[in-house]
């Protein structure tokens, strides 16, 4: 994406912007962003992430823009707006965001999950859900 320079009119600042921002609203766009966060995060928290932005468009696509757990749509607005929002969830939380090891799934779903195995969170979304129904 190019960058806007200090000597740019005012005009061809604006265009730049209104073009990172069309950018932003694509899919290759919305997950180079992700991606650049996520790559942000870990280097602060210390966690392995050798993920890249083709990693994430071959996800995007394999999953075809659904949720890997719960099949539904994902968007790619921000998290705090929408629960469906695409979210990078570690498959195993004790490893790295590591090829192999991620896949994409429903804030909300992540935000739950949080650093539970698969099998401990489909048993309490189970009991959750017979809970509810009785």
């Amino acid at each position: 994406m190019p960058t806007i320079h200090a000597g740019s009119t005012r005009e061809e600042r604006i265009a730049q912007a209104a073009h990172n921002l069309r950018y932003k609203q694509t899919v290759r766009g919305a997950l180079s962003l992700r991606i650049r966060r996520l790559k942000h995060r870990c280097k602060v928290a210390g966690v392995q992430c050798t993920l890249t932005h083709d990693d994430l468009i071959g996800l995007w696509n394999k999953q075809g823009g659904k949720c890997a757990l719960s099949k539904e749509p994902l968007l790619l607005g921000s998290e705090l707006a929408n629960p469906m929002a695409c979210s990078i969830d570690r498959v195993k939380p004790s490893l790295g965001y590591v090829p192999g090891n991620v896949r994409l799934v429903a804030f909300w779903i992540n935000s739950a999950r949080m650093a539970m195995q698969d099998d401990e969170f489909f048993d309490r979304v189970r009991r959750l859900s017979r809970n509810l129904l009785s």
